[in-house]
């Protein structure tokens, strides 16, 4: 299966922050450089922040977010960059605020944003990167597994497991006849090896479904 669509892989490289501050004076009161970090930001939620870089101008992350993000044409898209120095929250140095991606990141190259303060910074957009797994979170109970998450865009999404369904039996076996760890260990092969699941919802309706094979797509 494809990826759905506007889901990126994102890598934050390095930036370039003019030498002193808008104001003309130093970054810190000693003469140091801004201790800098990076915030990712879609639709208003801070999605990632990198690691800081102390004291520099030209701090290198070259770091890739954990997971994918989705952003449509029409999503806000920022990146920030902040000085951790300046007390608890940081302070912001710089920014690139976008609706949709910034138009100068094209899948698989360099990509320079200017920033606010005449800084730079430089990004590689890629496709998104496929996971493996079911993509739940259940509560072990004796006989059942209790759904208490679906991640989106996975095999369990697919499948219409819903939160609150309980799955009871994997493949051949009930899970009152696993130890905890088995049954979690089987859930997390289902897909690979083509077991079925019997799943029960909140209604007592009993019903045997199939995991497909296909990427789990997580997204920050």
């Amino acid at each position: 299966m494809s990826a759905p669509a506007d889901m990126w892989s994102l890598r934050i490289l390095d930036a370039q922050l003019p030498p002193r501050k808008n104001t003309g004076g130093e970054w810190d009161s000693d003469g140091s450089g801004p201790d800098c970090f990076v915030k990712v930001i879609v639709g208003g939620r801070t999605v990632w922040e990198s690691e800081v870089v102390e004291d520099s101008t030209n701090p290198v992350w070259n770091a890739t977010l954990p997971a994918n993000i989705l952003v449509g044409h029409s999503d806000k898209f920022s990146i920030e960059i902040w000085d951790k120095d300046s007390g608890l929250a940081g302070d912001p140095l710089g920014h690139s605020h976008n609706t949709g991606l910034p138009v100068t990141a094209r899948p698989d190259s360099e990509a320079s944003l200017t920033l606010s303060n005449l800084g730079t910074l430089r990004l590689i957009v890629s496709a998104p990167k496929p996971h493996q797994g079911v993509g739940l979170e259940v509560e072990i109970r004796p006989d059942e597994l209790k759904v208490l998450e679906v991640t989106p865009h996975s095999p369990a999404e697919r499948a219409g497991i819903k939160v609150g369904d309980r799955i009871v039996e994997v493949g051949p076996l009930s899970v009152s006849h696993m130890a905890d760890q088995d049954a979690l260990s089987h859930l997390s092969l289902a897909a690979d090896r083509d077991k079925k699941l019997v799943v029960v919802d909140d209604k007592g309706a009993r019903r045997e479904i199939e995991l497909d094979n296909d990427p789990l797509w997580l997204v920050l």
